[in-house]
């Protein structure tokens, strides 16, 4: 009886035995998802710290070459402010000749047309 009981519930127990090999099957897909998910993290970690240690090597050469640029500015701008102040100079030196002018002609040493 218990032989034809085993025999009786064999569709079953295979249908059981499928599953539970379906849900192996599974689970070690999901693993395997699982495993390749950290490697690519783990490259992807990777890179990122590439990508930070390049970041990190233009940050130093734009330092250098800001700190060129800055002196380079600071050069050009005290010549622009010695080119103003020179400006300046003239424009008085200008004033002053029209200050004389005038007054010349005030006193009526200019020549008048």
């Amino acid at each position: 009886m218990r032989g034809q009981q085993r025999i009786h519930l064999t569709p079953h127990a295979a249908a059981e035995s499928s599953s539970k090999c379906f849900l192996q099957q599974q689970q070690q897909q999901q693993q395997q998802q699982q495993q390749q998910q950290q490697q690519q993290q783990q490259q992807q970690q990777q890179q990122q710290q590439r990508e930070k240690e390049k970041m990190q090597e233009a940050v130093k050469r734009t330092n250098t070459l800001t700190s060129t640029s800055d002196d380079l500015l600071q050069q050009q701008q005290q010549q622009q402010q010695q080119q103003q102040q020179q400006q300046q100079q003239q424009q008085q030196q200008q004033q002053q000749q029209q200050q004389i002018q005038h007054t010349i002609k005030g006193l009526g040493g200019g020549t008048s047309p």
